[in-house]
């Protein structure tokens, strides 16, 4: 059999299911960055060196994470065009009626020539040790990112959500406890940065509002989102980064602002 007619038999819902997989474990591999710190030895030798081998060892995974899903993403694409193909519609009217895709992946081409041709070759590909912004990063930032395009079921879109929440309320609270036996100065949380813990805090509050706001209020889940946002909130306010802290308000005034605006059936 050829190449096209193997991948017209791989089922849509298995790759949409490695996709959820996927992302479930990138969402939740904070909780096995926090597991490593209370396992940690309060009298090792070097602590920060300690935990900058953590850091590293998180981002070595989340790149191999990311590959993977780069895969799943290519072969999805390949499946789509394949299929397209035997239907007859012409690439030029999918890249049009996916704009956003078709505009990233020619960044992506973009990047991918202008690292080649760079004289900073280990710093384009690899990027620097703590911020690690290289080439490889961006391929895994590609992979996460069709990953989670592929994802179609509102179930699984939903259980995505609210493992990212849950996952941010441990680490939050991990913050909050890391602020008060050092201090807000040094006070950084897993990430080893004030405005890095902001950014995640940030989004994890925005997913968590979302979800508030759109939820019935008729179960149990209005009871678990009601004392998550109070958590994340107060531990943003606590880290007092003015940029994820004014993103916050204006997110906030947009997203109360849409609910209002949406208009009712």
């Amino acid at each position: 059999k050829t190449v096209p007619q193997l991948l017209q038999r791989i089922p849509e819902r298995f790759l949409e299911r490695l996709a959820f997989l996927i992302i479930s474990i990138w969402l939740g591999s904070p909780l096995l960055i926090l597991a490593q710190h209370f396992f940690t030895n309060p009298a090792h030798p070097d602590p920060n060196g300690y935990k900058t081998l953590i850091m590293l060892n998180w981002v070595q995974f989340l790149n191999v994470l990311g590959n993977l899903g780069l895969i799943l993403t290519v072969t999805t694409a390949a499946k789509i065009a394949c299929k397209n193909q035997v239907d007859g519609d012409n690439w030029r009217n999918y890249l049009t009626t996916h704009l956003f895709p078709s505009m990233f992946f020619a960044l992506f081409i973009w990047s991918f020539f202008a690292s080649i041709f760079s004289k900073y070759s280990y710093s384009v590909w690899q990027g620097s040790l703590y911020r690690q912004e290289g080439f490889t990063t961006l391929i895994a930032y590609a992979g996460l990112l069709g990953s989670s395009s592929i994802i179609k079921n509102q179930k699984y879109l939903f259980k995505a959500t609210f493992l990212f929440i849950l996952t941010a309320v441990p680490v939050a609270g991990h913050y909050l406890f890391d602020m008060g036996s050092v201090g807000p100065i040094y006070a950084t949380g897993i990430f080893y940065n004030l405005n890095h813990t902001a950014y995640y805090l940030l989004l994890s509050l925005f997913a968590a509002i979302s979800l508030y706001l759109a939820d019935d209020h008729s179960g149990n889940k209005s009871r678990i989102l009601l004392p998550v946002i109070t958590i994340l909130s107060f531990a943003l306010i606590y880290n007092n980064s003015l940029g994820p802290y004014l993103a916050a308000l204006c997110g906030l005034a947009l997203l109360f602002l849409g609910c209002h605006l949406k208009p009712t059936k």
